[in-house]
């Protein structure tokens, strides 16, 4: 399982499905490039790559040959020393391309490779052409390929000249908290739990707390850090009693026991995690109608959607539910449910599918990589 480290969304989908494997008695290693800030799971065998090249490398653009190169050495030299049969890549940037490296380091007898996209690799590569095409001549050197949502396949295969076309598998909720159970007369308990990048727009999450607040008593726990983290803590100033900045926390379902509503603002999201927790843990999400959102939250099941960047509109929605106690209840519970449309079990077989499909075509004599 390799992955990039630090604390993003695919690097903990990542570690969770390599636990949850591991669980199932597959022998699985966790090759991460730099160290995750995600508390990995105890018995999980996990290899560091160093990463200066990773240090100031954004997440959405191209890495040069150099850092590919240095990278893919180290995990060849792990796929020969651990004897790797598969290698499940999560993240276009730069493992579809490391990937394909190894793979030539150690043909013909290379493992079977897995490349799971996540979000961003594959936003950044409709906005440029050339990196398109870099990322389409590296994925169809995988034998199998995977994206979390359906409207991320959808925009992967508009965008990206990739075979074999992309397989849906989801993510899945590794821990639920305990259900939030109202405190009457309680401020109600916003909760943001993000990278704080500009694509996930927490200075939007700001302005619809703001707009709420004029309406309403109400507090927000803002979870995460980032480039945006200051400039959105400026917006608040002027309701510092009511906002707490928790930063990175790996404690998240822990959290989600205080709060009442997750809010989202993100421009781009393939799936979120976040939401994902929250509504396992009954708590109702508001998230703008983008991407892979409106397939995890289903909009009036597991929360509500609003129109992108409308941060009005988000603040509406959330004060109308917010006044109806039995409306909120029941949303909480129909949340809950959503989750459970979401299981782990159903994600691990997939995989476990695709992975049996991957190894199957690089046994195959006809497969060949182009």
């Amino acid at each position: 399982m390799l992955c990039h480290g630090g604390g993003g969304g695919s690097t903990r989908a990542a570690i969770d499905l390599a636990a949850a494997l591991a669980r199932r008695g597959r022998d699985v290693r966790l090759v991460t490039l730099g160290r995750p800030r995600w508390t990995l799971p105890p018995g999980l065998r996990h290899i560091v790559v160093p990463s200066p090249h990773a240090a100031h490398r954004p997440f959405d653009g191209p890495w040069d040959d150099t850092a590919v190169a240095s990278i893919a050495g180290i995990v060849a030299a792990i796929c020969r020393s651990e004897r790797i049969d598969l290698v499940h890549c999560h993240y276009g940037l730069p493992f579809a391309a490391v990937a394909a490296a190894v793979g030539d380091m150690l043909s013909p007898t290379r493992p079977a490779i897995v490349a799971t996209l996540h979000g961003s690799d594959i936003t950044a590569a409709a906005g440029d052409p050339r990196l398109a095409r870099q990322l389409g001549r590296d994925l169809r050197r995988s034998d199998a390929v995977s994206t979390v949502s359906a409207a991320y396949a959808a925009l992967l295969r508009a965008t990206v000249d990739v075979a074999p076309p992309p397989v849906v598998v989801p993510n899945f909720a590794h821990a639920a908290a305990p259900v939030r159970q109202r405190r009457p007369g309680a401020a109600p308990v916003l909760i943001h739990v993000s990278s704080f990048r500009a694509v996930k727009d927490a200075r939007g999450v700001a302005r619809a707390f703001l707009a709420v607040r004029r309406r309403l008593r109400c507090r927000l726990l803002l979870v995460g850090d980032g480039p945006e983290w200051h400039a959105t803590r400026k917006l608040l100033r002027h309701r510092s009693g009511d906002v707490r900045l928790l930063g990175f926390r790996d404690d998240v379902p822990s959290l989600l026991r205080d709060a009442d509503i997750l809010l989202l603002a993100s421009r781009a999201e393939s799936f979120s995690l976040a939401a994902l927790e929250a509504m396992a843990a009954g708590v109702p999400v508001v998230a703008p109608r983008v991407g892979g959102l409106p397939e995890v939250i289903g909009d009036g099941l597991g929360g509500l959607l609003f129109h992108p960047g409308r941060s009005a509109d988000a603040a509406a929605r959330i004060v109308a539910l917010l006044h109806a106690p039995v409306r909120y209840r029941r949303m909480a519970a129909a949340a809950r449910r959503r989750a459970g449309d979401f299981p782990e079990a159903r994600t691990l077989a997939r995989y476990e599918a695709l992975y049996c499909v991957a190894v199957a075509r690089r046994m195959a004599p006809a497969h060949a990589a182009p």
